[in-house]
């Protein structure tokens, strides 16, 4: 099977650059580049090997997390920029599935541009049919710990193993040496954290991935919702204490423009005007309100030149969101290398802040 998706005409930041470098960052690769091969004038590909169902993927141009391409509205292609976190193509295929991946695209990387992937071959051997997740003639414990993983990484996380698939396998990892038996203790740890008697109050979106880990607050919060912002406003069943959270920067903003039409509806929001939201989703505008309310001694120093810093420290994109873009710096080269000339409003310099654990600000 094959499928296409056509780009509109248009420029990077109103230049016209020639691609130097194409990859794709997948989920069997956990988000690594993989570097497409230049096949003909304007043709990049790319083989890939499924580890697990599955298959998002995005394309990235000259391994900038701020070109990226990925699914826009009605089978078109956005991009490339930062705005498409969470918005994956998906392969749709089974662990082991090899696919061909291609974009097509003008020589300066803008104009009409196409991606398409075809099915090549499995290189598993197909399970037989009926198996259960403990075989007494080939006791696997990993096997079927690995069947449980699969279960999780499909379609995001938004298919979830019954706590009877997680008695089978903690019951296989007891029968196992003892580091399967340390395996079964955290299995018995994740169903006691999971288990919520009520239904979903509290609902993530888009789906990014946190399904597993917010399934074991064990308050009936989910991130199986997969509301990318678009004019479907997304429906629920509940008893009006469904509350709408995003799990991204875009969604955050759709849902603040959009809010009287969701509390209409029933959702419970927490959430402010566009405006605000505007000022906390950009790094280098959310550090100047901080500065301006008197809060500036609550967020790592800020450097205004690239003279003036203490390295290493660190350097990050305005807009982004999960780290991309964001570099270790040990030199004002560095920084210019990367950020241009003079540090601009599109760049935050700051102290780099070391420690066993990480917050966010």
């Amino acid at each position: 099977t094959s499928n296409w998706s056509n780009w509109s005409n248009g420029t990077v930041n109103g230049k016209n650059l020639e691609v130097k470098q194409l990859d794709v960052v997948g989920s069997w690769s956990d988000w690594e580049f993989q570097a497409m091969q230049r096949v003909g004038p304007k043709e990049f590909a790319v083989e890939v090997a499924l580890s697990h169902p599955g298959g998002e993927f995005q394309i990235v141009r000259d391994r900038d997390w701020s070109r990226v391409f990925y699914p826009g509205v009605a089978g078109a292609v956005a991009g490339p920029d930062d705005e498409g976190h969470g918005v994956n193509w998906s392969l749709d295929g089974r662990a082991g599935d090899v696919f061909r991946i291609r974009i097509f695209c003008n020589g300066d990387g803008c104009g009409a541009r196409a991606v398409q992937w075809q099915w090549l071959r499995s290189e598993v051997e197909e399970m037989e049919t009926g198996q259960g997740w403990y075989d007494p003639l080939e006791p696997s414990w990993e096997s079927a710990l690995q069947r449980l993983e699969d279960l999780w990484s499909r379609e995001k996380q938004s298919v979830e193993p019954s706590e009877d698939d997680y008695w089978q396998v903690i019951a296989c990892c007891e029968r196992g040496p003892p580091e399967a038996n340390e395996t079964a203790q955290l299995l018995r740890q994740e169903v006691k954290e999971r288990r919520y008697e009520g239904v979903d109050r509290f609902f993530l979106t888009p789906r990014v991935y946190w399904n597993r880990d917010v399934r074991r607050m064990g308050c009936g919060a989910s991130n199986a919702l997969d509301w990318q912002g678009d004019n479907d406003l997304p429906m629920f069943e509940s008893d009006g204490s469904a509350w709408l959270l995003p799990a991204s920067d875009r969604v955050a903003m759709e849902i603040a423009q959009r809010q009287d039409e969701l509390k209409e509806m029933g959702w419970k929001l927490i959430t402010c005007s566009p405006s605000i939201l505007g000022r906390l989703d950009d790094k280098v505008k959310l550090t100047e309100l901080a500065e301006e309310l008197g809060l500036s001694q609550h967020f790592p120093q800020r450097f205004l030149a690239a003279e003036e810093a203490t390295y290493p420290c660190i350097l990050k994109p305005g807009a982004g969101e999960f780290g991309s873009g964001v570099e270790i710096v040990h030199s004002p080269q560095e920084v210019r290398r990367i950020s241009g000339e003079v540090l601009s409003s599109r760049w935050l310099l700051q102290e780099m802040v070391t420690g066993c654990y990480e917050y966010s600000t």
